[in-house]
């Protein structure tokens, strides 16, 4: 999940070309899956796991190719679902959330690029527009030289020769932004019918 936190293990967007995912499909569309995989489109790993009665997982699941011109399945959603819609992809992980569910000055998320290219730069604008700076990336490698020092909202893109990713939103808050709560559940011990709550540490 890019929200360790949410409990979400979806995407919630198409994929993309060359980024593997864990697709979970009914058992009647395992043919129209084989014939795009015995065309070169898709690919993954492994043998299929069943799961639920009548469902398959395919783990490693990715597009491979793009030329999806005059194959077609037997289900036309399948076709619309899978099929990659940009060569270049960007996800974020990691890092410091803060309660507002961006990230922590100075605890910004690491950040990969999906794709078949080998090089490139990640684009890094302040989200008025106006450009900040560039890091060179390896792609499916973490970027190196990101810098989260600065509280804003930034827009980041992955740029080739010739190709460029879709833009995502990554917003850097303020510790100073952070107040002190009591915890939803605190920590208790119950002994001999009494309720301890936190405790003291006394050195000898």
């Amino acid at each position: 999940p890019e929200d360790p936190s949410s409990g979400l293990f979806a995407s919630w967007g198409p994929p993309r070309l060359g980024e593997p995912f864990i697709l979970l499909a009914q058992e009647s569309l395992i043919p129209d899956l084989q014939l795009l995989k015995d065309e070169n489109l898709v690919d993954w790993e492994g043998d299929l796991r069943p799961t639920i009665p009548g469902w398959v997982e395919f783990h490693g699941f990715l597009a491979v190719s793009e030329a999806w011109d005059g194959v077609y399945t037997e289900n036309a959603q399948l076709y619309q679902e899978l099929r990659p819609r940009a060569v270049l992809s960007l996800s974020v992980f990691g890092g410091l959330r803060s309660p507002s569910g961006g990230w922590l000055e100075g605890c910004g998320p690491q950040v990969v690029v999906h794709g078949f290219e080998g090089r490139g730069r990640i684009i890094v604008q302040a989200n008025t527009g106006s450009s900040i700076y560039e890091a060179p990336f390896v792609v499916n490698q973490p970027v190196e030289g990101l810098n989260w020092n600065r509280v804003g909202a930034f827009r980041i893109e992955a740029e080739t020769s010739g190709e460029r990713s879709d833009a995502r939103l990554v917003r850097i808050d303020s510790w100073d932004g952070l107040t002190r709560r009591a915890p939803g559940e605190p920590l208790r011990t119950n002994i001999s019918g009494v309720s301890i709550e936190g405790a003291w540490m006394v050195s000898p």
